[in-house]
């Protein structure tokens, strides 16, 4: 049950976030157990995102929510995926990229917790 919620500070048109969409959900995989299939992002374009005081250079924060956990290396290798994801679509720099991780213990679904 992963969530990815990304934040950009530029305009995506339908195709880059089409594009971004179907990456996000090849590389969720990268996290044991976790696939696309339970998959739920959201991509908010035009945010007001300044870092280091910069907000004329394109920025994002992308936040993951997962039930369960991962290891060390699995959310490192999953870091570098989400980085390229949005360097290559929307040429947004890896060093303007932050990446935040959430660990649920309890996830509810179709009227249900895990």
């Amino acid at each position: 049950m992963p969530f990815i919620d990304s934040r950009v500070s530029l305009s995506l048109n339908k195709e880059q976030r089409a594009e971004i969409v179907r990456r996000l959900g090849q590389a969720i995989s990268i996290l044991p157990g976790k696939s696309e299939r339970y998959l739920m992002t959201e991509i908010r374009d035009n945010a007001h995102l300044s870092l280091a005081g910069d907000s004329g250079t394109p920025a994002a924060m992308i936040s993951v929510s997962i039930f369960g956990s991962a290891g060390r290396a699995d959310y490192d290798r999953l870091t570098a995926a989400l980085c390229d994801i949005f360097s290559d679509v929307a040429k947004i720099p890896p060093e303007r990229t932050y990446v935040s991780y959430t660990e649920c213990g309890t996830w509810g679904w179709n009227r249900e917790n895990f």
